[in-house]
């Protein structure tokens, strides 16, 4: 069982997006999912971190931090991303 702190990993997360290095907060997403996926109460997990937030990093939550993060990256012509979210 792999035990998931939200507000830790929620802070580093918001921390990397608010400073810019939405690769890096991406990256981070993906991890922090793959790892909850293989804990007990991963629904719960996932939901609590895509609804995390805290205002002293930014004020957006996770979940549309991450999305601004894939439109940034998107724009930026990033290879990762080409042919995704089209609109």
């Amino acid at each position: 069982m792999v035990d998931i702190n939200v507000n830790q990993y929620g802070d580093e997360l918001l921390t990397l997006y608010a400073s810019g290095d939405h690769e890096a907060a991406l990256d981070m997403y993906t991890a922090v999912q793959k790892a909850a996926s293989d804990s007990d109460g991963a629904l719960q997990t996932l939901i609590a971190l895509h609804n995390y937030e805290n205002e002293r990093i930014t004020d957006k939550k996770v979940c549309f931090a991450v999305v601004d993060s894939v439109h940034t990256l998107k724009a930026q012509g990033h290879p990762k991303f080409s042919g995704l979210l089209n609109n």
